[in-house]
């Protein structure tokens, strides 16, 4: 009986510190790339111009700031914010310029992922592709807020019916321990888990092949010996469907180039009003 006891309170401490509350903050550089380009340059044409400038808020440094509440998860941003929900299977978008917010389940999200590369394939295009991803440990160190942080060089290639397409190289450096990270790496692998594809910007059609290759990259992530908290990503060899193979005649060009750093981690108590949609946001139905 008093060993049934011991192991009881083992399991319930266990079960404490894998459901830890998580804060950090993160921030995305877009620093270049022929899509970066494109988007600059359209900013500034009349076009661009008669959009308010949402395009060029698309371009500018994005901070954020993350929470982690059992097995919801919470980006929160200036602009824009997502909530993610593992138990009722949702993500929602959350327009703070519009005052509105959409919400779309996973099946959703899967079944518009395979109409997509449905209609590419039809298309001629390569949306069946073969995604090959390596992590090399370079032995390189560094120091990241007072710890000693690791270099990683995680590359992912995708070959497709016409042979080697995409690519997409990150430098990462990730620290031995965090406060939270081994909460949110066990998230982020849950989440994976509940999709057929991770999150990484494939749901955006602007992006083409891309997204499917940062969310193989994001995959890898979960396989470091630490946590990444900071990252130089390039996405090379795209072919999208807005833009032809990274467009421009150079498939050897990046297609977009973007830094990730994440610091500040905490795991202090996480209020539940942080994934609450505020009352006066009007809800826009999803299209399925």
């Amino acid at each position: 009986m008093k060993i049934q006891f011991r192991l009881a309170i083992v399991a319930l401490a266990t079960a404490g510190c894998l459901l830890a509350d998580v804060s950090y903050q993160e921030t995305v550089q877009y620093t270049g790339g022929s899509l970066i380009d494109m988007m600059r340059g359209m900013s500034n044409s009349p076009m661009g111009k008669l959009m308010g400038g949402r395009l060029s808020k698309g371009l500018k440094d994005q901070t954020s700031k993350v929470y982690l509440k059992g097995n919801k998860l919470a980006r929160i941003g200036e602009d824009s914010s997502t909530l993610i929900d593992l138990d009722a299977g949702t993500m929602t978008t959350i327009d703070n310029e519009h005052r509105s917010y959409t919400v779309m389940s996973f099946d959703d999200m899967n079944r518009q992922m395979q109409e997509m590369r449905q209609k590419m394939n039809k298309r001629g295009g390569s949306a069946d592709l073969k995604f090959n991803a390596k992590v090399d440990a370079t032995g390189n160190t560094r120091e990241i807020d007072g710890n000693t942080a690791k270099e990683y060089i995680l590359t992912v290639t995708a070959e497709g019916q016409e042979g080697a397409g995409m690519s997409v190289r990150s430098d990462m450096w990730a620290v031995p321990s965090e406060p939270g990270t081994d909460e949110l790496r066990d998230f982020h692998k849950r989440l994976s888990e509940k999709l057929n594809y991770a999150f990484g910007g494939g749901m955006n059609p602007m992006m083409g092949n891309a997204g499917q290759g940062l969310s193989e990259l994001q995959k890898e992530t979960t396989k470091l010996e630490g946590y990444p908290v900071l990252q130089d990503t390039a996405v090379s060899g795209v072919q999208s469907p807005m833009m032809g193979r990274n467009g421009s005649g150079d498939s050897n060009g990046p297609f977009i180039t973007m830094k990730t750093q994440s610091s500040n981690f905490s795991a202090g108590p996480v209020e539940a009003a942080v994934f609450q949609i505020p009352s006066d946001y009007k809800e826009h139905k999803a299209r399925h």
